[in-house]
């Protein structure tokens, strides 16, 4: 079988495309948009921010005073309204995309600028296929030393390939955890009548939107088995006790793809998608009136169907551990290394002692848990 394999760390969450570096000589103002239209019955969004010089870096400031609206084939324009600063969305009791129909981005911007994207299909959504967790071993730097570390691979099972499909992945997690000094009184050693029960198990979630996780089956041959990597897992507190994992696949068009390919080459290259060409990467959005002010990002339309499942620690060969170590929680002084930990001196943070207090945390098991 051949096997596609992208070592992306899937616990290092990124909700959106991260921040870029601007390079002060090259870069220039430029128009960014970030949209997309989905097959869910919700407000679809659009961001519209500006590159701004400042004194010595760049950053990104929102756009307001634009009017958005979304085509469709037939010359129906659907407005999306400014609901905050430079973020744009539609009203779901007018508007919900139909799946197959072609739609297009239309911005006038506060000076007058007219930006169109090109049409884009709302394609059906592929199912996520079959997927599978596996363990395997990559090698990290530990110090100044490299070391093979256990990880837990899931991998997508496409199947025989017959027609070229694209896609890229996200995933939604939740974790059950609990914490080092969980339920100790000498966490409350100045209010030992305030220490919480030791037995409290706290939830938590995370999610990776995934735009540079693309995936096609263009490179496999006709009547190959397509097997894709699409998210690797290390080892580590929120996979201690029990991880469950949510799988979406967003069905794309080629377009999309090569943007998006395009994208994570130049950044694992340690490029920006604001370098000047041959470096830059073209979206498919256009400033009709001022073509040389092409703006950066993409007018997405993908389709989106999920999967759910867990990962266990048994997986990594770990057992579950009843309570968990943050780098936060760890003592000055660790007697004999293996030895019993003592408590940091002074006082450790409240969450080292008091799950609920972690940032994000919850206490009500999420309803589609699986144990």
């Amino acid at each position: 079988m051949k096997s596609v394999k992208t070592w992306i760390l899937a616990l290092i969450v990124v909700s959106c495309i991260q921040p870029f570096e601007l390079e002060s000589e090259r870069a220039v103002e430029r128009i960014v948009i970030e949209s997309e239209i989905t097959n869910k019955k919700e407000a679809y969004i659009t961001q519209i921010s500006r590159t701004v010089s400042g004194d010595d870096h760049r950053e990104m400031v929102k756009v307001t005073g634009a009017s958005v609206c979304f085509e469709d084939e037939l010359g129906n324009c659907y407005e999306a309204k400014e609901e905050k600063s430079g973020i744009y969305a539609t009203d779901t009791s007018s508007f919900i995309a139909e799946t197959g129909m072609s739609y297009r981005l239309l911005i006038t911007l506060a000076n007058g600028e007219e930006l169109v994207s090109n049409y884009q299909t709302l394609k059906a959504a592929e199912p996520v296929p079959p997927t599978r967790l596996e363990r395997s071993t990559i090698q990290a730097l530990l110090g100044s030393s490299i070391v093979e570390e256990t990880v837990v691979d899931v991998i997508a099972d496409e199947g025989t390939r017959s027609e070229t499909n694209y896609s890229r992945y996200s995933f939604v997690g939740e974790y059950a955890f609990r914490t080092i000094q969980q339920g100790s009184i000498e966490c409350f050693r100045e209010e030992p009548d305030e220490a919480p029960p030791a037995d409290i198990i706290c939830y938590n979630r995370e999610s990776n939107a995934g735009f540079l996780n693309v995936y096609s089956n263009e490179s496999f041959t006709i009547g190959s088995e397509v097997s894709h990597t699409i998210f690797v897992f290390r080892y580590n507190f929120k996979v201690a006790r029990n991880y469950n994992l949510t799988i979406t696949r967003h069905t794309i068009d080629q377009e999309a793809f090569q943007f998006f390919d395009q994208l994570r080459r130049q950044q694992e290259q340690g490029g920006t998608l604001f370098e000047s060409p041959p470096s830059g990467i073209v979206g498919n959005i256009d400033n009709v009136t001022n073509p040389e002010g092409k703006p950066l990002g993409f007018f997405l339309t993908s389709s989106e169907s999920s999967f759910r499942t867990n990962i266990l620690p048994s997986l990594f060969r770990i057992n579950a551990k009843d309570s968990v170590l943050y780098p936060e929680c760890y003592p000055d002084s660790i007697p004999g290394r293996g030895g019993p930990y003592q408590l940091p001196q002074p006082k450790p943070f409240a969450f080292c002692c008091d799950c609920r207090l972690y940032p994000g945390a919850f206490t009500d098991q999420p309803s589609n848990w699986i144990q």
